[in-house]
């Protein structure tokens, strides 16, 4: 038989506490594996999407936002002097383009977006994830999810079938729009500027 215990136990204390050292822990290992694979260099020059030459210019490290907690992650830069413009390869292997969160904390962020206000989702996020976000974070995060899905419907329209091998216009003449002046001393639904019949 074991002994009672004589003070009661704080279960979700523990379950937080818990939760919270698990997560650190595989952030660290996370990060320390991505930091490790250094295949991102390419070279000392890399094609530009300009189609130019980018030269490589040292690594640099980026904090970012993920469903284990932050992470500093160490990437290949490279720039193009001519255009101006300057790109990590491994952004773009990870899905970390344009942003500092990860795939899986940006559906995180757009799922409780789409439900509750930018306020209340970043409350949400931290209660149920421990992960702290800011409203602003995620009005960012939101409005660029937004964008993309606009662009993504514009781009790939998909015809669709007719609904029926031909439709019908039809007009009744039960209802005539009509100025409300001369709408006073007549019978009917004078609603709305319409003067419907009776038939």
């Amino acid at each position: 038989m074991g002994k009672a215990l004589h003070k009661p136990i704080d279960f979700e204390a523990i379950e937080t506490a818990a939760r919270s050292s698990a997560l650190e822990i595989a952030a660290r290992v996370v990060e320390s594996v991505l930091n490790a694979d250094t295949t991102d260099y390419q070279g000392s020059t890399m094609a530009c999407s300009c189609g130019g030459l980018a030269t490589y210019h040292g690594r640099r490290l980026k904090n970012y936002v993920t469903l284990l907690g932050k992470m500093n992650l160490s990437r290949a830069y490279y720039y193009d002097p001519v255009c101006g413009h300057g790109f990590f390869p491994r952004d773009a292997q990870l899905g970390l383009l344009g942003g500092s969160c990860s795939p899986a904390m940006i559906r995180m962020i757009g799922s409780t977006a789409a439900e509750v206000s930018f306020t209340t989702a970043a409350e949400l996020i931290e209660e149920l994830s421990s992960i702290v976000v800011t409203a602003k974070r995620v009005e960012r995060v939101a409005e660029r999810l937004g964008e993309e899905i606009s662009c993504d419907e514009q781009q790939d329209i998909e015809a669709e079938p007719p609904s029926a091998p031909r439709l019908y216009l039809g007009i009744d003449g039960t209802g005539v729009p009509i100025r409300s002046a001369e709408l006073k001393g007549r019978a009917g639904n004078s609603q709305m500027g319409v003067l419907r019949l009776a038939r």
